[in-house]
């Protein structure tokens, strides 16, 4: 499993956000082709690449209103998740 920003400009990952307690979320790229092919072209990466089922990319390069705030279903956990909105895009270059 990738574990690394498919940004090519980016370092962020799964090890430092927690080591650090960084505030950091991973996405997997949507199967829309329209959006998919928009984080891709942001990723910067080489032609032609094709991120594979395991590539992520992080929350650094989405703006606050990509997101949508999820109180937790469970009872005893009154935490609110964010949730990357379906037509999220990356635009922040870190």
């Amino acid at each position: 499993m990738t574990t690394t920003c498919a940004a090519s400009f980016c370092s962020n990952s799964r090890y430092l956000a927690k080591k650090h307690n960084i505030d950091i979320i991973f996405h997997k790229f949507p199967s829309e082709p329209v959006l998919l092919r928009k984080w891709i072209l942001f990723c910067k990466q080489e032609d032609k690449w094709t991120p594979s089922k395991n590539h992520i990319l992080c929350s650094s390069h989405f703006v606050k209103d990509d997101y949508q705030l999820i109180n937790s279903p469970s009872k005893e956990n009154k935490k609110t998740f964010k949730k990357l909105k379906p037509v999220g895009k990356p635009l922040l270059s870190v």
